[in-house]
């Protein structure tokens, strides 16, 4: 089970038993250091910063592409607001997921230019132009922190 409470400008999550695996947000804020594995973590996100908290199984055998937990996060008239999941409406390019893939975002193409499938498991389900990115990678793409160009050159080989 787990649970958000939003006080002032922090945050505090209590779930099983997860284990911090970054943040898409501005590293200025205060998080838990990466590999916390605790049944509860705190944050305090700087001041009109967005972003996305990940989350996964502290054992690395239970991990798979579907696995991680997101919290997304973002500043609402001044008040943190933190949602569980990614696509609860903040973001205008829906997040998908499968067992074959993962975490996946299909780019449309433009013109003559193919749609492309960036995704963070194994992808065999896809005929398309297709990329393989790491999770924090795809979800920063999505908020628009990073573009297309930078997500290629992130690709895992």
């Amino acid at each position: 089970m787990t649970t958000i409470r939003v006080k002032d400008q922090s945050a505090t999550i209590t779930f099983d038993t997860p284990v911090y695996i970054g943040t898409t947000g501005d590293s200025r804020g205060m998080f838990p250091d990466v590999g916390w594995n605790l049944p509860i973590a705190a944050f305090a996100p700087v001041k009109y910063d967005f972003g996305t908290l990940v989350f996964d199984h502290a054992d690395p055998a239970r991990r798979n592409p579907l696995s991680p937990t997101l919290f997304q996060y973002w500043w609402d008239d001044g008040k943190l607001v933190v949602h569980e999941d990614f696509n609860s409406g903040r973001y205008k390019k829906p997040l998908s997921r499968s067992p074959g893939s993962g975490f996946s975002y299909t780019a449309k193409g433009t013109g003559w230019e193919q749609d492309r499938v960036y995704y963070t498991g194994n992808g065999s389900n896809y005929i398309c132009l297709k990329t393989r990115v790491h999770l924090l990678d795809l979800l920063r793409f999505i908020e628009g922190k990073i573009g297309d160009i930078e997500l290629e050159a992130r690709a895992i080989a």
